[in-house]
């Protein structure tokens, strides 16, 4: 009887407990998920086959819905990004080696989730882009890049970038959600209406670690809480744009810890802060930066407003180059060892938003950088770049090399906005180091992000490399599914890059009208080549 009794026992322990898979995810892939050689190509399926407790490894590439669809999380599903495809564990994973997976929209929020998700349901290593939220064909929602409704999921290490709306939330919109965002940037994100960079409504969400920079809309640049309230812990708010609150404009309580809201922009209309009418909350600021006066920060007609009492500066965050999109502290900052000296009950993490060691100092700084004090033990002999038949070949050299661990090679189309290309470890002092690359752009900027082992890290010279742009070449449909038709001024050959650069077909072609067959490509964003032309074309 009692062998009986264990034997059901067991049985019922075994039934209770489910075994946790990691599946596999690759660009073009088409096996069943269970390892990187039989990784699966289809990102969705793979999240719905997913069991809670379960993970997804997705490697680098671009990966979109079908046309008018957006991605959508599981309960309880892990779903990492970034991957080179050889990893087995998630601590094997560099996110700053170049492995960038994408979420591109195609024609709606790239993410849509609107069933009960929680915390335990997570998201990390993405750049979510291209996502546009119509109220006129998905029912009133905005959220051009997240769309939470009745969810709310860990959000982390995601860049969210170049998405938009007609409505509210050019990059994220939560609804009756309460999700949670640490190392995160918002940048470069519209709305029509309200909250270029975040809108929430009937919501409670928690940031930690967040940049939030060049977004734009008509009220709350970078902010609109309508409903709600939210909690912001080492939160950067910079450069945003709006007509009336450039950085915040806010409805509902704010708890503001260790963050820095300076140099947005509404026309002097409450460039920073903005209070809705009637507002009767209160947004107490503790240990933060912010840009005071009356064009700065607005006063609400009702009875609340801001509470700055706690140990808060009025003086420039001194930024290393916030012309040119950089918010780390310079070393002179007044916001370096200035945060609050209390981070137990706060959640602050381990890292900034790129990865920087907190504490670096004597205490933790303001902002969603940390400074790091000491210089990297590394010496450039030269940093150099040339271009060769539409190929970029970058070299340099090191002196003294002392504990360094990488250099990740970075490129930007605008000199500003940089993104890895590659990782290349590092060889001892006195090495001597090179990468080639296709540029399909006509002018591209190069640079070294160089860190050490200790993860403190430090940036090269910018190399600008332009190429002559040569005939002229087009190419239609755009967007295409099966075939292009290139129609090239001069005979030549065809080169079809991804976006990450990598050479994915070759074909010679004639002066004239050319057909190509793309059918083989997944879908993304492509780039031709013809001797010194190029044009770009998205592939459905």
């Amino acid at each position: 009887m009692k062998r009986f009794l264990l034997f059901v026992l067991l049985a019922t322990v075994a039934g209770l407990t489910k075994a946790q898979h990691t599946f596999f995810v690759k660009q073009s892939a088409a096996g069943d998920g269970s390892s990187w050689t039989s990784a699966a190509g289809d990102l969705q399926a793979t999240i719905n086959q997913a069991a809670e407790g379960d993970s997804v490894f997705v490697a680098g590439g671009v990966y979109q819905p079908a046309s008018g669809q957006s991605f959508s999380m599981k309960q309880g599903v892990k779903i990492y990004g970034s991957f080179a495809g050889t990893e087995l564990n998630l601590t094997g994973r560099n996110l700053a080696g170049g492995d960038t997976s994408i979420l591109m929209g195609n024609g709606m929020s790239v993410l849509d989730n609107q069933t009960a998700i929680d915390a335990s349901s997570v998201l990390d290593g993405f750049k979510i882009t291209g996502g546009y939220a119509n109220t006129g064909l998905n029912g009133g929602h905005g959220g051009g890049g997240i769309y939470n409704q009745y969810a709310s999921p860990t959000l982390s290490h995601l860049v969210i970038t170049g998405n938009g709306c007609n409505y509210y939330g050019g990059g994220i919109e939560s609804a009756t959600a309460s999700p949670v965002l640490e190392n995160v940037i918002i940048k470069d994100n519209t709305a029509s209406n309200g909250g270029g960079g975040i809108f929430f409504q009937n919501s409670s969400p928690t940031l930690r670690n967040v940049l939030i920079c060049g977004n734009s809309a008509l009220e709350g640049g970078g902010i609109w809480g309508l409903q709600g309230s939210m909690t912001l812990t080492n939160v950067t708010i910079t450069g945003n744009t709006a007509t009336e609150g450039g950085g915040i404009y806010t409805g509902v309580p704010l708890d503001i810890y260790n963050s820095i809201i300076w140099g947005n922009n509404a026309g002097g209309n409450s460039n920073e802060i903005a209070f809705q009418f009637l507002f009767v909350g209160t947004v107490p600021m503790h240990h933060s930066l912010f840009r005071d006066g009356a064009e700065n920060i607005g006063k609400a007609f009702g009875s609340g407003g801001l509470d700055a009492t706690d140990n808060n500066l009025t003086v420039s965050p001194q930024f290393v180059d916030s012309a040119g999109g950089n918010y780390q502290l310079a070393a002179t900052s007044p916001a370096v060892d200035a945060g609050t000296p209390d981070t137990t009950g706060l959640h602050t993490g381990n890292t900034d938003v790129v990865g920087h060691s907190r504490i670096a100092g004597t205490a933790i700084d303001i902002g969603a950088y940390e400074f790091q004090a000491s210089a990297l033990p590394v010496d450039l002999t030269f940093f150099e770049g040339r271009l060769l038949n539409g190929f970029a070949s970058l070299k340099w050299e090191s002196g003294v090399e002392t504990n360094l661990n990488r250099y990740i090679l970075e490129r930007a189309t605008d000199g500003r906005n940089f993104i890895p290309v590659t990782s290349v470890s590092a060889k001892g002092s006195n090495s001597h180091y090179s990468y080639s690359l296709a540029q399909t752009q006509l002018t591209a900027y190069y640079r070294l992000h160089m860190l050490d082992n200790s993860g403190k890290s430090s940036f090269s010279k910018i190399v600008r490399l332009t190429r002559d742009a040569g005939a002229k070449v087009s190419v239609y449909p755009n967007p295409a599914e099966d075939y292009i038709y290139v129609d090239a001024s001069a005979k030549g050959k065809i080169f079809i890059y991804n976006a990450s650069g990598r050479l994915m077909k070759t074909e010679p072609v004639q002066t004239g009208m050319n057909s190509i067959n793309v059918r083989s490509l997944s879908a993304g964003i492509y780039f031709i080549r013809i001797n010194r032309s190029e044009v770009k074309f998205i592939k459905r």
